[in-house]
């Protein structure tokens, strides 16, 4: 009998996965369950945009934005210079003066 059984639902999934597989073109469009962002309105990076004066699309970013990670406003750590602008002579407080960083230069 589970034999039997097993064989029978052997032969279901055959069929059922042989007529799923059509091979042939529709001239429908596909159905889109989920339209969301499919069909809206948009520019690629290039492409001329007669919305503003300059006529692009891409968008210069607003002055002084730095990107995420990237802002170095310790300038004693970054430039070696102290609170005034002026080169300093000391080190900042991440760099530790040991025998590895003296071979390193």
């Amino acid at each position: 009998m589970s034999r039997s059984l097993h064989t029978l639902s052997l032969a279901l999934a055959l069929v059922g996965t042989l007529s799923a597989c059509e091979g042939n073109r529709s001239d429908q469009p596909p159905v889109h369950v989920f339209i969301d962002m499919d069909f809206q309105q948009k520019f690629t990076a290039q492409e001329r945009n007669d919305f503003f004066a300059d006529h692009r699309a891409m968008r210069a970013p607003v002055e002084g934005t730095v990107a995420q990670g990237f802002l170095k406003d310790d300038d004693l750590f970054y430039r070696g210079r102290d609170l005034e602008g002026r080169l300093s002579n000391t080190l900042p407080e991440q760099i530790v003066l040991d025998e590895k960083l003296l071979k390193r230069g």
